[in-house]
């Protein structure tokens, strides 16, 4: 019996084994009959490399190349897994088909097909399997029968190529000086363990060490970085990973490689104070009235502005609802966001003592919605003070019998609360209250408070009224003054300006 011959060509990845067998039986007969026997069987899956869950479909010819018809005995397939079946197949010669038992006639090729799917095992990735077509003959004229075979082999490579995916998020807003925060996902989506080769990202630079070595077959793992927003980068932030890993050896060696990109918006937050005051020039014991706005000038993709405080130099805080200096306010420590703007309207009465050039600065803070930063600004204005009088006569003076022909247009026995237009009830010598004081008791009253401020209201009024005194107020300040005051419940101020006002030197003898 002629020995089964072999041949094998490959391809690129591994190639085609290709194994054409030629097998024949010799018994005990004639040297002639030995030559009249035998078969041949070719096979060909066009597929060399094929991967998990994969369908080959594989041809086959088989042949009787004896001088006589046989019987066949067998035409099989061998499955090449590991417990795979033999499995019985058929071909077609000369339009009949051709199974075990079916008479196969000389010279006539028998050709036919089958499919073999790999099984979704990953112990076969990256190895090598064989599947056999094989027949068998029985020669019957003989008598004692001979037996014919032959075998084909097709190798086919199970590869498991790498396969990963990587994802990546970014915080959607942020700015200059704040970090962002990026989390990567990378997950090995192959059949086969993975190998790290490369992980960059366009911001943050070389990310391999931060990823392990090796990845399972369905593993994932997340890694979390930060970078701070520099001057310069672009509006919005955009950047992209690469992740390169390998798997398998040799024929089997492949690399994937994949990528993922985010974006941060980037926002820019502004406040935005001014300040105005009238009038300008403004006498001593005049109020200055002030105009303060405040705007979010931020940049229109910016969170509300929130956590904020407006504080002036003169006149406090003026976010506080029981400041006595703010007249009126539409703003709250919220602003909300671009182009949002409120308004805070402040009134103080100007101080003999203050300077001649009278400035106050209001500053404002706010934090963007979400972010530690302070967003500040702040606003400087100036009046200048006039100073019209400085000449007074204290009360002291004005309380003494032999100057009360000194008083014009009042008198000792007049009433506190008709002249002012208030109510009051103080405090005169010996401690005793007095109720609807005249101007005498009053310029008697004793202690702070509303007593102190009812002397120098007396004091200042007769000083205003007096052709002889040079004073800071007239008449009608006066008693604006000391009406505000009761009102307000600021009597301190006003006490301390008309005292001012009065100790400035008394022209009178």
């Amino acid at each position: 019996m002629p020995a089964a011959l072999r041949s094998w060509s490959h391809s690129a990845l591994i190639g085609l084994a290709l194994v054409v067998g030629v097998c024949a039986l010799v018994l005990a007969t004639p040297a002639h009959a030995q030559q009249q026997t035998g078969a041949s069987a070719t096979k060909s899956c066009p597929t060399a490399a094929a991967t998990l869950g994969q369908t080959i479909t594989c041809t086959f010819t088989v042949q009787n190349i004896g001088s006589f018809p046989a019987q066949v005995t067998a035409l099989t397939e061998q499955s090449p897994f590991p417990g795979g079946p033999v499995a019985n197949i058929s071909c077609v010669a000369g339009g009949a088909v051709i199974a075990a038992g079916a008479t196969l006639v000389p010279n006539t090729a028998c050709t036919g097909s089958f499919q073999v799917k790999i099984p979704d095992d990953r112990a076969l990735c990256n190895t090598l399997v064989d599947d056999v077509v094989q027949i068998a003959l029985r020669y019957t004229q003989f008598p004692v029968p001979l037996t014919a075979g032959a075998f084909a082999t097709h190798t086919t490579a199970v590869t498991c190529p790498v396969d990963i995916e990587i994802t990546k998020a970014a915080d959607e807003l942020s700015k200059e000086g704040d970090s962002v925060t990026y989390t990567f996902k990378l997950c090995n989506e192959g059949d086969f363990a993975a190998n790290r080769g490369s992980v960059t990202d366009t911001l943050l630079g070389d990310l391999t060490s931060y990823f392990p070595a090796t990845l399972a077959p369905g593993q994932c793992v997340t890694v979390v970085r930060t970078r701070t927003v520099a001057a310069g980068d672009p509006d919005p932030l955009p950047n992209t990973v690469t992740a390169t890993y390998t798997a398998g050896s040799g024929m089997f060696a492949s690399s994937d490689t994949d990528t993922a990109s985010a974006s941060t918006n980037l926002f820019q937050p502004s406040v935005d104070v001014t300040k105005t005051c009238a009038p300008d020039p403004v006498n001593v014991g005049a109020v200055v009235e002030c105009k303060i706005v405040v705007t979010n000038t931020s940049s229109a993709d910016a969170p509300a502005l929130i956590n904020g405080t407006i504080v002036d130099t003169l006149s406090g805080d003026l976010l506080a609802a029981v400041n006595p200096a703010r007249v009126s306010s539409t703003c709250a420590p919220a602003l909300g966001v671009r182009n949002a703007s409120c308004t805070i309207v402040t009134r103080r009465r100007v101080l003999a003592s203050d300077p001649d050039r009278l400035c106050n600065t209001v500053t404002v803070k706010y934090n963007p919605h979400g972010f530690p930063n302070t967003i500040t600004d702040a606003a400087k204005a100036c009046v200048d003070v006039k100073r019209p009088g400085g000449e007074g006569c204290t009360p002291g003076y004005w309380k003494q019998a032999q100057h009360f022909d000194s008083w014009v247009r009042f008198e000792p026995t007049d009433s506190f609360e008709e002249v002012f237009g208030v109510e009051v009830t103080l405090r005169s010598g010996g401690q005793e209250s007095v109720d609807d004081p005249t101007l005498l008791e009053a310029l008697n009253a004793t202690g702070g408070g509303v007593n102190a401020l009812a002397r120098h209201a007396v004091a200042a009024l007769l000083n205003a009224s007096s052709p002889g005194v040079n004073s800071d107020f007239t008449v009608t300040q006066v008693i604006a003054l000391v009406q505000d005051a009761i009102e307000s419940g600021d009597l301190a101020a006003a006490q301390q300006l008309l005292a001012a006002a009065n100790e400035q030197g008394c022209p009178l003898s």
